[in-house]
């Protein structure tokens, strides 16, 4: 059994499935609506927990099996066994169909249609990574992502479908296709084998089986607490934000992957000190390369995907936990079962659960942001890599390992945050190359020769250099010390310049989110554009916008985050203010006109309102008044009105309509541009068009989208 060749196998297979990943990962995102990917991944959060409806049994299993050869079963037990699992996850599938019938439960009966091909299919990855057969791992593991992604090309590409709902049915059909094939690809192997039930067998395989089970299922809820927290605490958006951190965060550990299932039947075999050390090393070496993705991932968003540009605040810090969780999955989790310890593998896996449900907590409480929840998970995750490591004699913490993460996570923050993705791109590998060089030189010698034996280079690098007359031998140590040297330079200068006080090109804007009824500051860099010549109703060179008006411009349900004027600041690249608030009337507006626009001297002030004024039957001739008496005080500080027509309401066209009829005659007397928001949001009849609204009453995410981007083509003419 050759490591090396095992890694290698895995690895090569898994760079397909990282590029399936990242298409996939990158695809369907871009593609669906923010709400409805939204919904898509909350269903893939729920199908994580199908592992546990095998109670343990495959785990028991992989134990059983660990690190033994094909030759050496008895295919008729195997056969009996796999007989046994497949009925029990048919009788907990019926259970399951039976509650979501029941309740009317979309979600549930697609949850239940997933266990018995999920679970299966667990089965037999677990089987052949326990044999060591990576050759049958390595094809299982390519089949399920290359279907899913000619699945979801299909879906989009084809078909063109924005809902979630059919991509949950196009995996459902994955997962019994792999399931069928693996079928009969077993049933082939045991063929001529009676299958044989030993009750004794099968209650041990439980009884083994339920701790590491137990343990998985903590290590789950572990891994996916910061999930739930934002689910269960934050707004959709910021779901869809976060879980597209982690799909990024995903899509490295398909790579990081190809060590961790390789390493069991390995370690069963081999657990020397010194080879435990040099592994752990290696595995940090990895880890800390692996934390650079963030910058590729940073360039496609910022260059492709601009609406999930919100989340790189969140992959930022989800990256820097690389090193520690290759660690815990390749070497301490492996450790535990190797050492047949499933039961202090349980237990401490759920401290390190009631760890990661403290740290969410106190985040939450102390600043309630997606971003201190991931930065709460990472610390869980380094916690967790400190308290194993003292279950393991050669692998307890040294001084020199400590200050080699903290060197580690600095420069990782440093260029994640205070530098842009290209700054970061270039300085973090010759950082990291620097760091491994200044603190495992000897390590990574030692492997380059290993693994470059034969070519020359090594006979190469150690050539001497003949300078001045004399002899001077490269030694890659100086190199390291010269690029660590060499980036501290660079920061020290950067940070002298306090560039990163000023908003840098590209960022994001930034929403200061405040409770309903409180006013919305959206902050960007000021981008001038136009003539800066201006006159009593015209002042371009003033590029700032202040929105006011009711629930249509607050952004409800979602809040401000999701406001039509906020994608206006992001796509303009301007500052907005929006300071409106729920429920508001035309004459609450005016009152408030003074500290709301004139306060903030904006060029411009979109005035949205009419559909609070119907709802509180308003009269005309208050309306019209309060929308005159606000022009005038717009022009009187040299600000630009723009006025938006009311929107269509629930059982109120006829109000509603006499105010669009007015304020449209109104405003092309005064020469006032309009918005007609309608115009992306209904159709003729006074209906929301497909996709525009949730609840018929007011946008949807991917509605108020719509706003901002009708309203950004009318704001660029002037």
């Amino acid at each position: 059994m050759s490591l090396k060749r095992d890694i290698a196998r895995v690895f090569s297979s898994n760079v397909i499935a990282l590029l399936v990943g990242i298409i996939t990962g990158f695809l369907v995102p871009a593609f669906l609506p923010l709400d409805q990917y939204a919904y898509l991944k909350t269903f893939t959060l729920y199908i994580g927990y199908v592992g546990i409806l095998h109670f343990g049994f495959i785990d028991g299993l992989y134990i059983k099996y660990g690190g033994k050869r094909e030759e050496e079963l008895d295919k008729s037990i195997l056969k009996g066994e796999h007989r046994f699992l497949l009925f029990l996850q048919l009788a907990v599938t019926m259970v399951f169909l039976a509650l979501g019938i029941a309740f009317k439960d979309g979600i549930l009966i697609a949850f239940s249609l997933a266990i018995i091909p999920t679970n299966m299919r667990t089965l037999f990855q677990f089987l052949f990574q326990a044999l060591g057969q990576f050759g049958l791992y390595s094809k299982i593991a390519l089949l399920t992502p290359n279907l899913l992604l000619l699945t979801n090309l299909f879906l989009i590409y084809v078909l063109r479908i924005n809902n979630f709902w059919p991509f949950v049915f196009g995996s459902l059909g994955v997962y019994y296709i792999v399931f069928i094939g693996l079928e009969i690809m077993f049933l082939r192997r045991v063929r001529g084998c009676k299958p044989l039930n030993d009750n004794k067998e099968l209650i041990n395989n439980f009884r083994v089986g339920i701790f590491v089970m137990t343990g998985n299922l903590s290590a789950l809820l572990f891994y996916s607490m910061d999930r739930w927290f934002v689910k269960l605490l934050f707004s959709i958006s910021s779901f869809a934000y976060y879980s597209f951190a982690i799909s990024m965060m995903s899509i490295v550990n398909v790579l990081i992957s190809s060590i961790t299932m390789t390493f069991y039947p390995y370690l069963v075999r081999n657990q020397e000190e010194d080879l435990l050390k040099k592994i752990k090393t290696g595995l940090l070496v990895i880890g800390t390369v692996a934390s650079g993705a963030y910058f590729v991932f940073a360039f496609i968003v910022r260059v492709f995907m601009k609406k999930y540009i919100p989340s790189l605040d969140i992959i930022s810090i989800l990256f820097a936990e690389c090193p520690a969780v290759i660690v815990i999955n390749a070497l301490y989790v492996n450790l535990y079962k190797a050492r047949k310890r499933e039961r202090q593998y349980f237990f401490t896996v759920f401290r390190m659960l009631a760890v990661t449900l403290v740290l969410n907590a106190v985040s939450v409480l102390l600043y309630k942001r997606p971003q201190s929840i991931a930065l709460a998970t990472t610390l869980s995750f380094y916690v967790w890599y400190v308290f194993s490591s003292r279950h393991f004699d050669a692998l307890k913490i040294r001084a020199k390992e400590l200050i080699y993460l903290l060197s580690y996570l600095t420069l990782f923050f440093i260029s994640a945050i205070l530098l842009s993705w290209w700054q970061g791109l270039i300085a973090y590998p010759l950082s990291i190359v620097g760091l491994n060089l200044l603190f495992y030189y000897s390590e990574m010698k030692e492997w380059v020769r290993e693994n470059l034996k034969g070519v020359g280079i090594m006979r190469r690098l150690r050539r001497p250099l003949r300078l001045s007359g004399g002899r001077v031998r490269v030694d890659l140590r100086i190199v390291g010390v010269t690029l660590f040297l060499a980036l501290v330079v660079v920061v020290a200068m950067y940070l002298r310049t306090n560039h990163w006080v000023n908003a840098r090109p590209g960022n994001p804007v930034v929403v200061k989110e405040t409770q309903p009824n409180q006013p919305t500051v959206t902050e960007a860099p000021q981008r001038k554009h136009g003539t800066e010549a201006r006159d009593l109703r015209s002042n371009t060179a003033n590029t700032k916008i202040v929105t006011v008006g009711d629930s249509f411009t607050y952004g409800n349900p979602f809040g401000p985050q999701e406001s039509w004027p906020k994608w206006v600041a992001n796509l303009l690249g301007v500052d907005v203010v929006n300071n409106a608030r729920i429920g508001q009337t035309s004459r609450d507006v005016l009152t408030h006109f003074d500290r709301d626009v004139l306060a903030y001297n904006p060029g411009r002030v979109v005035i949205f309102v009419g559909d609070g004024d119907a709802i509180k039957r308003v009269s005309e001739a208050d309306y019209q008044n309060d929308i005159k008496a606000m022009v005038e005080k717009a022009w009187a500080s040299n600000i630009t009105p723009i006025l938006a027509l009311p929107v269509p309401y629930r059982g109120l066209s006829q109000p509603i309509g006499a105010m669009r009829s007015w304020l449209t005659a109104y405003a092309k007397e005064q020469k006032i541009r309009t918005l007609d928001f309608a115009s992306v949001l209904f159709d003729s009849q006074g209906n929301y068009l497909p996709g525009m609204s949730n609840d018929g009453k007011y946008p949807s995410l991917q509605g108020y989208r719509a706003m901002g981007d009708y309203a950004v083509q009318v704001l660029e003419k002037g």
